[in-house]
């Protein structure tokens, strides 16, 4: 900012360098009608963050027990929202979704095993 002579200059500079982005995002993103406006690349955002958008391949990791759902002691509509929003994450993803966690299989969040009745790993 300090290479120009106003902030109303620096402003200007700053919304013409957003809308040329912009149009080269448009000119670059892929025709695959998978959220247009993001072009390609690596979005690492909150569950929250996805509502509304689809990706070909989604990556949820580090589904430990303590981490998703986060915190200890959560009441029940706490824990009804965290599930909702884990649900979110995963139906962001049209083709492909990867579930992950570190440790043995207990260490696994309670949402994972909600998922299936079989093994969780196999």
């Amino acid at each position: 900012a300090k290479g120009f002579r106003t902030v109303y200059d620096f402003i200007n500079h700053a919304e013409q360098y957003r809308k040329m982005f912009h149009e080269e995002q448009k000119n670059t993103a892929p025709d695959n009608g998978v959220c247009d406006e993001m072009g390609k690349g690596i979005y690492i955002m909150t569950y929250h963050a996805s509502k509304g958008l689809e990706f070909r391949c989604v990556y949820l990791p580090m589904l430990n027990h303590g981490m998703v759902p986060h915190g200890h002691m959560l009441t029940t509509e706490q824990m009804e929202e965290e599930r909702r929003m884990f649900y979110v994450a995963m139906t962001r993803a049209k083709k492909e979704l990867y579930l992950s966690w570190h440790g043995k299989e207990t260490d696994a969040s309670i949402f994972l095993k909600e998922l299936t009745d079989d093994k969780i790993g196999t």
